[in-house]
């Protein structure tokens, strides 16, 4: 492609797998999400259906001209965080489950807190650790907590969160309290009606922090399966939402505590949230050491594991473009190879790199006569 245009026809050779594609140029930007993507009833895809009945088969597939697509909006800017793609006037069904919108609210924040951007700030933007889900959770959670059965450790912790930013530090043990803390919530919730033989079954966050909502709003008026799904059936009395979080937040407290010691400052969010690189064949001990890194898979940085944004890239359509990108180590695989772990600590701390432009004969001659030292 060498224009706008041009990359949009040539998207619709792409079929499968499905992916966002942007296209830009000087003057034209967009976002497709582009593929062979089936024409789907409502709620297709929820659940297994029966192979033997024709009607389950896929009848049709949404036409070219009418998948997704966002061109040059009035907002001046276009940003995807896997979140739900398109409103509800859209004519096709596009699927029932989708990534949470805290990545794309935290984009969007940046992009609009200054008119103009650098290819620095769009660095930044990929960097940011700030958490918006905790922004949205943490204070219902204080609230609903009974906190005079806190000791004064817990009681200092508290404090200490009810003054935190939200920011996934890595060296800091807030996000370690409030993640442990909500999961805890989060599996009293369903556990006992939903786990078979400890088989986790949990719905998606989204649900779980609507219940909380409605209840915390309502009390005892919030809706009927709400208020059931918070009841523990494995017990006598009626749970209400203060109950589960404070039994929640003791739950945390103990399993913080028994792994790391009682000092909670000790409770550095790398020592639960531990980044690693594995290498690409999983074989054991040839992937990196482990990383230093904030954010976590509500932050534009996410990093959960060994899973996260890898591939960072920034370009600027001037003339001659110019970008930037990184990745996590060498290409290859290979663990003998010189170059295979030298990005990962520049990559760990956001750094990117200029990407060297040229045609494909001008490279290969480059290659063919210039001798590369290992800090080049």
């Amino acid at each position: 492609a060498s224009d706008h245009n041009s990359c949009r026809q040539a998207i619709g050779l792409f079929r499968a797998p499905a992916q966002n594609f942007i296209c830009a140029d000087s003057n034209n930007y967009s976002i497709t999400h582009n593929g062979k993507i089936p024409v789907k009833k409502s709620g297709h895809g929820m659940f297994v259906l029966d192979g033997q009945l024709r009607e389950n088969d896929w009848q049709a597939y949404i036409p070219q001209d009418e998948l997704p697509v966002m061109i040059n909006p009035q907002r001046g800017y276009i940003r995807s965080a896997n979140e739900h793609p398109v409103t509800e006037q859209y004519k096709y069904f596009p699927g029932w489950y989708f990534d949470d919108p805290y990545r794309a609210r935290r984009i969007r924040e940046r992009l609009e807190a200054q008119r103009d951007h650098s290819w620095q700030s769009m660095q930044d933007t990929q960097n940011d650790i700030t958490d918006t889900f905790a922004r949205e959770v943490a204070p219902l959670l204080i609230k609903n907590l009974t906190k005079d059965s806190l000791n004064h450790g817990q009681q200092q912790a508290l404090a200490n969160l009810k003054e935190w930013d939200f920011i996934l530090n890595y060296d800091s043990s807030l996000p370690s309290i409030f993640y442990v803390w909500w999961r805890n919530v989060r599996d009293s919730i369903w556990r006992d009606q939903l786990w078979e033989s400890e088989r986790p079954m949990r719905p998606p966050r989204s649900r779980t922090l609507a219940l909380i909502k409605d209840v915390d709003r309502k009390g005892e008026k919030a809706h009927s399966f709400n208020l059931f799904w918070l009841d523990d059936i494995t017990t006598p009395q009626q749970e209400n939402l203060s109950d589960i979080v404070t039994s929640a937040f003791l739950t945390m407290w103990k399993e913080l505590t028994e792994h790391f010691g009682e000092d909670f400052l000790q409770w550095q969010w790398h020592k639960v949230n531990t980044t690693q690189i594995p290498h690409v064949g999983q074989i054991p001990g040839f992937g990196s050491d482990k990383i230093l890194m904030g954010g976590g898979n509500n932050t534009p940085n996410a990093n959960v594991g060994a899973h996260g944004a890898s591939w960072k890239m920034v370009v600027e359509m001037s003339n001659p473009i110019q970008a930037w990108t990184n990745i996590p180590g060498g290409i290859s695989g290979n663990p003998f190879d010189p170059t295979y772990d030298k990005w990962v600590e520049s990559w760990s701390r956001g750094e990117m790199r200029s990407v060297r432009f040229g045609t494909l004969n001008k490279l290969k001659a480059e290659f063919k006569t210039t001798v590369f030292r290992g800090d080049e």
